[in-house]
């Protein structure tokens, strides 16, 4: 279990997030959600330890991430970030890159290893692109390039920055399919999210950010049932006919535009 025990961080002298607590446990999909600018990415790379904390303490299986060889999280700990460059190298060895907190003195990949990227490749159906260039990818492939690699890393958490960008809806449904996949096989994943009736439909529970604090957690019939999205967002979600969909209302939307 991954746990944020009351965590406090920002940029300088500005403070981002306030008193975060909350746990990710195996074999949960937590979708986050909330504003622009409410915390959301820096909620993920903190929890990641790619950006400090000033207060509180993040607990690996109960061991405080800070003192593990960055190494060692990786072993346990996938993240993918909201943007990528194109480096210059080809989708295999992108995807192989995954590998390398594995590796062992003299850090050579293995066959096993290519394996498992190959595996990866073939998960996210990009295997044929193994010998492309990312440079010639569109986005959308690109972020499929990405997620293989955070596949064959072979982790026990994934916590992923708006995995959907870039991506079709097709891709996008595919892919939500696959992280419920994932965490059917007991992985733990955290992923920010946009896409508010996707979230629901796909997600185990929902984190709801406001102001760089959770505002609200719950399951996401929990969620639909209170007011905090009509607040946030200006719409609704409603849960009908085993769907989630938005709910409009032109005066709260009105309203929401004036702020």
């Amino acid at each position: 279990m991954i746990e944020l025990l009351h965590i406090n961080a920002g940029y300088g002298s500005r403070q981002i997030l306030f008193d975060i607590t909350a746990e990710l446990h195996p074999g949960r999909l937590i979708g986050i959600i909330g504003p622009n600018g409410c915390g959301k990415s820096t909620l993920l790379k903190t929890a990641a330890q790619l950006h400090p904390h000033s207060d509180g303490d993040i607990l690996l299986d109960g061991v405080s991430i800070t003192s593990m060889p960055s190494e060692t999280r990786a072993r346990h700990m996938a993240y993918l970030s909201q943007g990528h460059r194109a480096p210059d190298m080809t989708v295999g060895q992108l995807v192989l890159h995954g590998r390398f907190p594995h590796l062992h003195f003299p850090k050579r990949y293995s066959g096993h290893d290519r394996e498992i990227a190959s595996a990866a490749m073939e998960t996210l159906g990009i295997a044929s692109l193994a010998d492309t260039p990312l440079s010639a990818l569109s986005g959308g492939m690109r972020q499929s390039a990405y997620l293989a690699m955070a596949l064959a890393q072979e982790t026990d958490y994934i916590l992923l920055d708006e995995p959907t960008t870039y991506l079709d809806i097709a891709n996008q449904l595919s892919l939500m399919h696959l992280l419920c996949r994932l965490r059917n096989s007991g992985k733990g994943i955290a992923a920010v999210m946009h896409d508010l009736p996707m979230a629901m439909t796909y997600c185990d529970e929902i984190w709801v950010m406001k102001d760089g604090r959770i505002a609200e957690r719950g399951t996401p019939i929990q969620i639909c049932a209170s007011d905090i999205l009509s607040d946030l967002f200006g719409t609704a979600v409603k849960y009908e006919n085993g769907n989630y969909c938005y709910q409009f209302n032109a005066k709260s939307v009105s309203d929401h535009r004036m702020r």
